[in-house]
């Protein structure tokens, strides 16, 4: 449970590192910010969840992951030839890409999957799918953003007439955090 983090778990090693010094000026600002934002009783949750995600990128930066990025969608390969996935971003802190599934195609390579850490969004640029999350089935129009979060199964099912396109975000970055259901 995220209330049971001890800060000593969280922080480099290094004290005196500047990733430790940055983290404590986050921290202040953050606490603040959490004392106005949350309702009684839960500001020690909230803070220590969001400096958990922080302490995350800020410990485990390195010099070279700190520059910027250009990609062009485009010239990226759909994993299935002509729909699928393309893996525009994936690391160090971030992965996202955009997902393609003809009409009645399914997410038959990824299927009915779960994250245990990892917090998934997608946003529907095109097309009607349904959804099912938790066993519950949604159907998508284009503009719906949905937010799954860890331990929530999902699986993407394009029974519609046209094709799907959706973009999708994984936060933290973890290429092992997937299990089939």
């Amino acid at each position: 449970m995220l209330h049971m983090i001890k800060s000593q778990q969280i922080m480099p090693s290094d004290r005196k590192s500047i990733h430790y010094n940055h983290f404590r000026r986050i921290k202040k600002q953050l606490y603040s910010l959490s004392l106005k934002l949350c309702p009684a009783g839960t500001e020690s949750v909230f803070l220590l969840h969001f400096h958990y995600r922080k302490a995350q990128i800020i410990g485990n930066q390195k010099e070279s992951e700190r520059s910027m990025q250009k990609v062009n969608v485009n010239e990226i390969p759909w994993s299935w030839g002509d729909s699928g996935v393309r893996y525009v971003m994936q690391g160090p802190h971030v992965e996202w890409g955009v997902l393609k599934l003809k009409a009645g195609q399914s997410s038959k390579d990824y299927g009915k999957h779960v994250h245990h850490e990892v917090e998934e969004t997608f946003y529907f640029l095109s097309g009607a799918p349904k959804f099912v999350i938790e066993g519950e089935e949604h159907r998508v129009r284009p503009g719906d953003a949905y937010r799954i979060e860890p331990k929530e199964d999902h699986d993407l099912i394009n029974d519609a007439d046209e094709e799907c396109v959706a973009v999708f975000i994984k936060f933290p970055y973890n290429p092992h955090d997937r299990e089939e259901r």
